[in-house]
Parts: C-alpha cells; sequence; structure tokens
C-alpha cells in the first residue's frame, strides 16, 4: 500500500519511510504549468531540508535510483555521525 505523503501541500511521488528520502519523478516537463509546480517543489524540499531523488526520462533506469538512493543513505549516515559527534562534546 502507498501512503500519501505531502510536503507543504505538494503530494509525494514515493517516499522510503526507513531512509527518510523522497523520490520525485518529473516526467512531464513539457506540459503547461508542470514545471512551474516542479520548481515550487523543488524550493519546499530545499528550504526544509528534505532529502529528494529526482527522476526524469531522461534517467529513469534502475541503475540511477539505485545508486542514487545508496549515495543519499551515505550522506545521511555521514550526517548523523557529525551531529552525534558535535552533540557528544
Amino acid at each position: 500500500m502507498h501512503t500519501k505523503i505531502y510536503v507543504g501541500r505538494y503530494k509525494a511521488d514515493f517516499y522510503l519511510p526507513k531512509h527518510r528520502i523522497f523520490i520525485e519523478f518529473a516526467g512531464m516537463m513539457n506540459y503547461p504549468g508542470y514545471k512551474e509546480h516542479q520548481v515550487k517543489k523543488q524550493v519546499i524540499y530545499h528550504r526544509w531540508q528534505i532529502i529528494v531523488l529526482w527522476v526524469t526520462p531522461e534517467n529513469l533506469n534502475s541503475e540511477y535510483i539505485i545508486n542514487g538512493i545508496k549515495e543519499m543513505i551515505k550522506k545521511q549516515e555521514l550526517k548523523q555521525i557529525r551531529m552525534d559527534k558535535a552533540f557528544s562534546g
């Protein structure tokens, strides 16, 4: 079952709760108004420091997605280690 997750007023395409990673598919950039909608989503994600993997028709393949998710998990782990060190004194 796919649970709807909202970031502000925007519905996320996919969310990996175990890793707190969002995946957005920007596949209709040629449709009127769609690009502006995606830009607004990007601003919200950036403002709230939310980790997002942006997928487009050009990079829609399993290797890109899997490698992107792995890279994001590594970044999160490193960020957590730095935070733990900063707060441990």
